[in-house]
């Protein structure tokens, strides 16, 4: 297990901190390079050994971060290997909010894409068209509801003392049938 800490993670940051690492625990030698073009490291690799792979296994996040699906094994051909993705520095890119007010199995209140966030940094959302995001109440009469917030791992998300605040938007749909029937008969008696 390769432990890579939170202030690495700039690209190149990054490739120093995890050569180091590599090399250490390693009889062979590795280097990294970073396309600025493409988005992937290139990793490469001098020694005896035959057969040299990355194998990610949930849940670590690390392949994000050097451009590998989360859970993959990476082989190096020819003692070369770029990476399968571009690499992803941003430790959750979808939200959860889930709530047992919600009727589904799903649970979930409102999904939160945090485009253009700063990693670490405060995520602002605005549902710009709440009829969209509309979810059917599980019950009216109710007093209390839980609330979670979690990531695209179904993990619930850390805030680190910060706090969570939302407005819930609640309305009572009409039955459209039921008013054009009571405009019809309203306007057939005039």
């Amino acid at each position: 297990m390769v432990l890579v800490t939170p202030s690495s993670t700039r690209v190149n940051n990054f490739i120093t901190t995890l050569l180091q690492l590599l090399n250490a625990l390693s009889f062979n030698v590795f280097t990294m390079t970073y396309s600025s073009i493409t988005g992937k490291y290139t990793y490469g690799y001098t020694g005896t050994a035959s057969v040299v792979s990355f194998i990610f296994t949930d849940p670590s996040r690390i392949g994000n971060q050097m451009g590998f699906d989360e859970v993959s094994t990476n082989t190096f051909v020819a003692k070369q290997l770029v990476s399968q993705n571009v690499v992803d520095f941003v430790s959750t890119s979808t939200l959860f909010l889930h709530s047992d007010c919600v009727d589904d199995t799903s649970a979930i209140l409102q999904e939160v894409y945090s485009d253009n966030s700063i990693p670490f940094g405060n995520l602002g959302y605005n549902c710009k068209f709440p009829s969209m995001y509309t979810k059917k109440l599980r019950s009216s009469s109710n007093a209390v509801y839980n609330f979670s917030l979690c990531d695209e791992h179904d993990l619930e998300v850390d805030l680190n003392g910060h706090q969570i605040l939302f407005t819930l938007l609640l309305y009572r749909k009409e039955n459209l049938t039921k008013v054009l029937k009571t405009i019809a008969l309203s306007s057939s008696s005039l």
